[in-house]
């Protein structure tokens, strides 16, 4: 019994993706605290973006110029779109703000409406900033992990799972976008191109087998298939 609830501990430890009751936990205390880390994550989540691509982009090398990370010019209200550079061989997308009715906490416009009245004006042209220059990679990797530390003392108060360690991490945002979009979306290939992914296999990670699901699906495919006949 010990082994067991050993490896059950450390199975739990290497999640490293957020619920979707942490990731709303964790926006709303971001929101309450302040407007600009709130718009970073809510964008982040939404649109699976790294952490470079939120700021620091990446520098040049031989096969490509420098990369920015997100600019203002990036985002259209209007068209209601966002235009995001990805990294790491994924390929550059243009989508569409995600809002949700009845949860502003969540959704993109609400987001960037607020930091966008406090955005200091530091002539760089990027969409985030602050009165001591260009955010930097460990300046979000620590403010993650902070807001992370709260929101799983506050649960673990109520008598609630604390957050992952491994999902502690930026990156646990996009590793949660993918998780949950792969979970209640039928067509993997959707999945990929929200991502920016350029290969299928990176997309598949995402796919945890679901037996129960795959039936019903199966199921539904055969009846339409043969309905007519």
């Amino acid at each position: 019994m010990e082994f067991s609830e050993k490896e059950q501990a450390k199975s739990a430890n290497k999640r490293t993706h957020l619920t979707e009751s942490e990731l709303q936990e964790l926006l709303e205390l971001a929101r309450k605290t302040n407007v600009r880390n709130w718009c970073i994550l809510v964008l982040a989540f939404n649109h699976a973006m790294r952490v470079s691509e939120v700021a620091g982009g990446a520098p040049e090398t031989k096969k490509r110029p420098a990369v920015p990370p997100i600019r203002l010019c990036d985002i259209n209200l209007r068209d209601r779109t966002i235009r995001i550079r990805r990294l790491k061989g994924s390929m550059e997308t243009t989508q569409t703000l995600v809002d949700l009715r009845g949860n502003p906490t969540m959704s993109d416009t609400a987001a960037l409406k607020e930091y966008l009245k406090t955005r200091v004006e530091d002539g760089s042209g990027l969409l985030f900033t602050g009165p001591k220059g260009p955010l930097r990679r460990w300046t979000l990797t620590r403010m993650f992990r902070e807001y992370c530390a709260k929101v799983s003392a506050a649960r673990v108060s109520r008598g609630l799972e604390p957050i992952a360690e491994d999902a502690m991490r930026f990156h646990s945002l996009k590793h949660s976008c993918a998780t949950i979009l792969a979970s209640k979306v039928s067509n993997i290939f959707t999945v990929k191109n929200y991502l920016g992914h350029a290969s299928i296999s990176s997309t598949m990670v995402y796919c945890a087998p679901d037996m129960k699901s795959a039936c019903i699906e199966a199921k539904q495919v055969f009846a339409q298939a043969f309905s007519t006949l």
